[in-house]
């Protein structure tokens, strides 16, 4: 999940104009990184101006693509300061989530 990057004391402007957004696509493009596939789905769904649903049969493909379309362009566009990770999420403990109750559950007993 990414969250766009506001500058200091700017919320009127966005952080980014789009031509970087762009800019990003084609050089993950050129360097084989991203696929026209991944560009026709961003391409599509962004001017729907929503993400493919995995819960209808014929968006699961879709919804494959644009996730790892995301995954590639998020590192670039959070060492841009384009987006950055939300202050609560942490991999880590997410993926330990299911250590956490299991030790709750002990203390509880």
């Amino acid at each position: 999940m990414m969250v766009p990057v506001l500058p200091p004391g700017r919320r009127d402007k966005p952080p980014c104009e789009p031509a970087d957004i762009l800019q990003t696509l084609n050089r993950l493009y050129r360097q084989r990184r991203l696929q026209m596939d991944h560009i026709r789905v961003l391409k599509h769904y962004g001017e729907r101006h929503m993400a493919p649903d995995p819960r209808r049969p014929r968006e699961i493909r879709a919804y494959l693509i644009w996730a790892e379309a995301l995954e590639r362009l998020e590192a670039l566009l959070e060492s841009k300061g384009i987006v950055r990770k939300p202050a609560w999420f942490n991999p880590k403990a997410a993926a330990n989530w299911i250590e956490d109750v299991m030790i709750y559950e002990q203390m509880e007993a």
